[in-house]
């Protein structure tokens, strides 16, 4: 018998017992045990990354020691890779990010810029999942257009600012729930 669904393998057989009974060596029972040998070592995760892992594993509240740092957007952060990622805007060095677009990538940084040349439809994605995580945005000339702020962006007394034709803007965008709702304030207009 393979693993019992406890991470426990169990043997059908114990040769000892069979030896003591006066028991021949029977191939019915030697192929079971062989199996459930097989059996258990094909469903585990293989140190060299032979096997694939084909279901999620709980970690009862275990740590992953020695995680290699995340190249990838699907490997696991760990807590070194996290925390260059997502840095906190206060107490944390600040990494400033063109934003080619309109979209926010909160994987990159910490402060974003654009030069706004007319409407703009903005997008904040990939923020963390958990904890606190807020970041700076400068619109350059963004009152040359009309902003569409995410749905999930609650101003206050529920409007939108109006940005600078001429000039720097300087908005404060916070969240607390993964994106689920950003509150955004101005911090600084018309820095000419």
């Amino acid at each position: 018998m393979p693993m019992n669904g406890s991470g426990t393998h169990t043997r059908p057989y114990s040769w000892v017992n069979e030896a003591n009974l006066g028991n021949d060596i029977d191939p019915v029972k030697m192929d079971a045990d062989a199996d459930g040998f097989a059996t258990s070592i094909s469903t585990a995760i293989m140190r060299d990354g032979q096997s694939t892992v084909t279901a999620s594993i709980p970690f009862n509240n275990q740590k992953i020691t020695g995680l290699g740092d995340a190249a990838a957007a699907q490997d696991a952060l760990n807590r070194r890779t996290g925390d260059a990622r997502y840095i906190q805007i206060l107490g944390g060095a600040v990494t400033a990010v063109s934003v080619s677009a309109s979209e926010v990538d909160c994987e990159t940084g910490n402060w974003f810029y654009k030069t706004a040349t007319g409407n703009l439809t903005w997008t904040f994605v990939n923020p963390p999942a958990t904890g606190g995580f807020g970041f700076i945005l400068e619109v350059t000339n963004g009152g040359l257009g009309t902003q569409t702020w995410p749905a999930a962006v609650k101003w206050a007394y529920g409007t939108a600012p109006d940005l600078s034709s001429s000039g720097k803007d300087y908005l404060v965008f916070i969240t607390r729930d993964g994106g689920t709702r950003w509150d955004g304030f101005v911090s600084g207009q018309d820095m000419s």
